[in-house]
């Protein structure tokens, strides 16, 4: 048990599935949670869209009991109808980048910050995302690291088409704020396992929340699928003043499987030395 432990939340964004074996991933990734945890204190956040039915969910607490989860319904402030108008980029407009992918990216730069009010350290862990490394480890690091709130194993830019307009935008409203900004490639967090320090993050919130507000309107996340783990970049240059590829920042540690990519990441950092 540790001084901490009711600040800290494990989160993840999950469907809700029609065949109760449907859960069979998201059941994967919560056992890999449980071989890796030993605060078992840490809550489970699985926010969805209110489509996982009781027997679901009672389903998938089955089949790791010891874990304390809560499901979230989500579909009062995220997952809005009022988006499904905005008109997609033509050369985003394919599987699997559809309405409910945007979504999910609107959701994880801008709507979750709603639902995680009550706690002070999260460490998002997506659905597909399988870990073999120790989130005790990664929580104490989350906590104790006031130089840098943004806790991640990797980064990753997208190609220039998909993040089309996304630094003129965030230009235009440090231009409109008065602040001084140079340009930069829109690359971020590889956010599918993301801690956050959130206390630091809220010292910063009103311009943050000026920030959510100036890209909602740009409508780029819907457009062009901005997603949020280049967004993510753009917020720690432009008000953390960190630059997510500086490599003292990045937990060459954390090891993962990564199934909807089908590959292990950080697998190399953790090769044996070959011998001459």
């Amino acid at each position: 048990m540790t001084e901490f432990e009711n600040e800290c939340a494990i989160i993840v964004l999950t469907r809700g599935y029609e065949k109760i074996n449907d859960y069979k991933v998201l059941i994967e990734r919560n056992n890999h949670i449980r071989k890796n945890l030993t605060n078992i204190s840490i809550p489970l956040l699985f926010f969805h869209e209110g489509n996982i039915t009781p027997e679901h969910q009672e389903h998938i607490i089955a089949n790791t009991p010891d874990l304390w989860m809560n499901f979230i319904d989500i579909s009062a402030t995220a997952f809005l109808k009022d988006k499904e108008s905005i008109k997609f980029d033509e050369r985003t407009d394919h599987p699997p980048w559809q309405i409910g992918y945007r979504h999910m990216c609107h959701f994880w730069f801008k709507d979750f910050f709603d639902y995680v009010e009550n706690y002070d350290y999260v460490l998002r862990i997506d659905e597909d995302c399988f870990v073999k490394f120790s989130i005790d480890k990664a929580f104490e690091e989350i906590i104790s690291n006031k130089e840098n709130p943004f806790f991640y194993g990797t980064t990753f830019g997208e190609p220039g088409w998909i993040v089309k307009n996304m630094n003129a935008t965030t230009l235009d409203f440090m231009k409109k704020k008065g602040l001084n900004a140079k340009s930069r490639r829109a690359v971020g967090p590889l956010t599918c396992i993301f801690g956050l320090n959130l206390p630091i993050i809220r010292e910063k919130m009103d311009i943050l929340n000026e920030f959510f507000d100036h890209i909602d309107k740009s409508e780029g996340i819907y457009q062009y699928r901005w997603g949020d783990l280049p967004l993510w970049g753009e917020m720690m240059f432009y008000f953390f003043d960190i630059e997510c590829l500086t490599e003292k920042y990045i937990k060459r540690w954390m090891l993962w499987y990564h199934k909807s990519h089908g590959k292990t990441v950080n697998l190399k950092y953790h090769q044996p030395e070959k011998k001459p």
